[in-house]
């Protein structure tokens, strides 16, 4: 066999080996972008907060550079894992039933070994291309995502600050007093509304009177006045 094969095949599994590193990669710039996505929709949830100062234009200056970035990183990771065709050995199958075909051939180990190193070569000469490119746009991913990330940061700051100014000039101006006047309007207006005019008082409830025993039965309808009950044993 020849030596140079196991160089070959070393370096057929490095970059499969790599490739499987540079996959595993991926992760991190993903979690990033979901991380940016989130600060994304919160700024777009609470936009109306710094509606009319001043603060609300230096935001969007940061904000859409931070947009330019995070799309330059969406892109180059789209890059990285998608259209890239890897090359393997041929199957199993194939090479058995290669070596079924050409049994009787004298030379067969070297024409099966030189067969094999070609396939090596070939394949790993494309898998090195992929690689490499995948690294690049991996490179390029997180350089424009930590452009991204620093943008939105310089975004928050004119953020919070029109934030908090609005909030406290809203909690420290009166209501006018038109609006004032017409709330008191409204609730004397609704608690008249409230009170009935020429209410009528309906007939209260009647007692009820149950029977619970055999030794006393009262009759349904009460007399004005009711006899005191003689109890035995007073007189003794």
């Amino acid at each position: 066999m020849d030596k140079r094969y196991e160089y070959y095949k070393e370096q057929y599994f490095f970059e499969l080996n790599r490739k499987e590193q540079l996959s595993s990669r991926l992760s991190i710039p993903i979690g990033f972008m979901t991380a940016i996505l989130s600060a994304y929709a919160y700024f777009g949830v609470s936009l109306f907060s710094i509606y009319g100062h001043w603060s609300l234009w230096v935001f969007c200056f940061f904000i859409l550079g931070s947009l330019i970035f995070s799309s330059r990183a969406g892109y180059y990771l789209f890059k990285s894992f998608v259209g890239l065709k890897y090359g393997y050995n041929p199957p199993s199958k194939n090479l058995y039933e290669y070596e079924l075909k050409c049994k009787d051939n004298p030379k067969l180990d070297d024409i099966f070994f030189r067969g094999i190193k070609e396939s090596y070569v070939n394949t790993t000469t494309k898998n090195r291309n992929n690689n490499n490119q995948r690294a690049e746009s991996l490179y390029r991913t997180s350089l424009n995502t930590i452009y991204s990330i620093i943008f939105i940061i310089l975004a928050a700051i004119p953020f919070f600050i029109g934030k908090s100014l609005n909030e406290y000039n809203n909690q420290k101006s009166p209501k006018p007093l038109s609006a004032m006047t017409t709330n008191d309007e409204n609730n004397r207006q609704s608690s008249d509304d409230d009170e009935p005019i020429n209410p009528e008082t309906p007939p209260f409830p009647s007692d009820e009177w149950v029977t619970e025993g055999l030794d006393y039965d009262f009759p349904r309808e009460i007399p004005d006045s009711i006899p005191p009950i003689e109890r035995k044993g007073d007189d003794d």
